[in-house]
């Protein structure tokens, strides 16, 4: 069992959840099943016993005017493994994405006469890819 606590501004919009290890949690198959101890890696690499109580994992959220996530941060038993930053276009579609652990990636859209887009362009640094897509309105 584990305890997730959720922080959520006056919007409703969560800008932040937090898992904590909780008893019962180790007895789970899919997670005693690596070994008779809970363990976890320290920076030397050393193993350490993880406590009951222990954060596991946390997310946090930033937000624009409009609601859209503009920043996005995880974190796994302390330690960052996620971030990113992203815009948006006049239409609320991604405009800019920048991650971490990637290359920076632009995008660029085609519309139709409704306002979806039918073709998106992401480019990256040293290659680009393209998708289109095909909306049938009745």
């Amino acid at each position: 069992m584990s305890k997730i606590r959720y922080v959520c501004d006056e919007n409703g919009r969560i800008l932040e959840a937090a898992q904590n290890l909780g008893p019962g949690f180790f007895a789970n198959p899919l997670v005693s099943g690596a070994g008779p101890q809970p363990l976890s890696g320290d920076a030397e690499g050393a193993h350490t016993p993880i406590a009951l109580g222990t954060e596991a994992y946390r997310v946090s959220f930033r937000y624009d005017n409009a609601g859209r996530v503009t920043e996005s941060e995880s974190h796994f038993f302390g330690r960052r493994n996620h971030r990113s930053a992203m815009t948006y276009n006049d239409h609320g579609d991604i405009l800019t994405l920048v991650r971490h652990d990637k290359p920076p990636a632009c995008f660029e859209y085609e519309y139709d006469e409704r306002e979806n887009w039918i073709r998106k362009i992401v480019r990256y640094a040293q290659s680009s890819k393209q998708e289109t897509r095909r909306i049938t309105y009745y």
